[in-house]
This record gives C-alpha cells, sequence and structure tokens, in this order.
C-alpha cells in the first residue's frame, strides 16, 4: 500500500502542475486579447492542449493516469476536444487526422500550382477563442479535485505518512526521502499551502 500511496501523491502532483498551467494559460490568452492568427496564440493553445492530456496518459514506472472518470460528465466532450486536438494535430500529423470545420480532415495539405510554380496549403486546425473560458473552467475544476483527492488520501493513509518535514517522493528506492539541507521544495507553485488533512 505504501508504494500506491507515493505513485497517487506523484500522479496528483503532477496533474496539479499541469491543470494549473492550462488554467493560467487561458487567462493570460484572455487577458491579452490575443487573436486566433496570433503565433502566440497558436503556441499557446499548443501548450494548453500538451499540459491539459498529460494526467490522463500512461507514465513511465507504473504510475497509471488519471482516469476519463475524473472528469465531470457535463465537460466529457470538451475534455476529449482537447485531448483530440493534442493527439491528432499538435504532437502529431496523422494523414487521417478528424473532421473539423469546413469538411475537410485535420492536417490537410492542398497543392497550389501556377506557370509551374507550387504553393502549399495546409489546414490548420483551431481552438476558437470562445472555448477558451470554458478550457480554463474545467482546469480549474479539475485542480480543485485534484487537491480534494490528496487530501483524502492524507486522511485516510495517515499512519503511512512520514514524520514532519520536507520529502523527496523517490519512486526508485519506494522511499519518502527527507529533502537535502537547503534544497527547499518551496516555490511559488507549491501545493502545500493549499492542502489541510484536517478532518
Amino acid at each position: 500500500m505504501e508504494a500506491h500511496l507515493k505513485k497517487e501523491f506523484w500522479k496528483a502532483g503532477h496533474a496539479w502542475l499541469a491543470f494549473k498551467t492550462v488554467r493560467e494559460t487561458c487567462d493570460y490568452i484572455l487577458a491579452h486579447d490575443l487573436d486566433t492568427d496570433s503565433i502566440i496564440y497558436r503556441c499557446l493553445v499548443a501548450g494548453i492542449c500538451t499540459w491539459y492530456t498529460r494526467p490522463f496518459i500512461g507514465t513511465r514506472r507504473g504510475i497509471g493516469s488519471l482516469s476519463k472518470k475524473f472528469v465531470p460528465a457535463r465537460h466529457r466532450h470538451l475534455h476529449n476536444q482537447i485531448i483530440l486536438g493534442r493527439n491528432r494535430t499538435i504532437a502529431h500529423s496523422d494523414a487521417d487526422g478528424p473532421m473539423f470545420l469546413r469538411g475537410l480532415p485535420a492536417n490537410t495539405v492542398g497543392l497550389v500550382v501556377k506557370r509551374r510554380r507550387v504553393q502549399l496549403r495546409i489546414h490548420e486546425t483551431k481552438f476558437q477563442r470562445s472555448i477558451i473560458p470554458s478550457i480554463g473552467d474545467l482546469a480549474s475544476g479539475l485542480a480543485d479535485r485534484v487537491l480534494d483527492h490528496v487530501r483524502v488520501l492524507a486522511r485516510n493513509h495517515r499512519d503511512e505518512l512520514p514524520d514532519d518535514g520536507e520529502y523527496l517522493i523517490d519512486l526508485t528506492t519506494g522511499h519518502f526521502v527527507p529533502a537535502l539541507q537547503g534544497k527547499s521544495l518551496e516555490s511559488p507553485r507549491s501545493v502545500k499551502e493549499k492542502i489541510s488533512t484536517k478532518s
């Protein structure tokens, strides 16, 4: 059970960071009123899809991934669209990409020939800006659910937690390893102040 607990904490930490990053990126896009044709917008959306998908993809060392059931039913369609965008258009350029707008499959490449000169036209799939707030809300809700999960884990496994202190979760040795002197884990993105194990 101890090994399982460490993997759950590890998985939760990375999931929380991923969803928090997605939320902050959505906020940035909205705050700066970025246009969908902007290269910055396209790069940020690619980051959103990549970060969002991370917790739902299996990892090495058998840590596992979040189940699709972790996502509330009302958000499943949006969840599927984000992951589809990452898997089929952002991280990969499948020739049999999914159908999106204009009746063309994603990743379609067109060829324009004029006077023996060639021009390529790539059908680029974009997330409409109007969907960004919904993605941000979804990510924020999932980040909160991760923290709730951590609280439940800590409450249900009090006897398996180490003494007060700061530790690294070492999945290689299967131990909670005390952080080295002067090597604090505290950072602006630390979740420790957000987690309470009180009943």
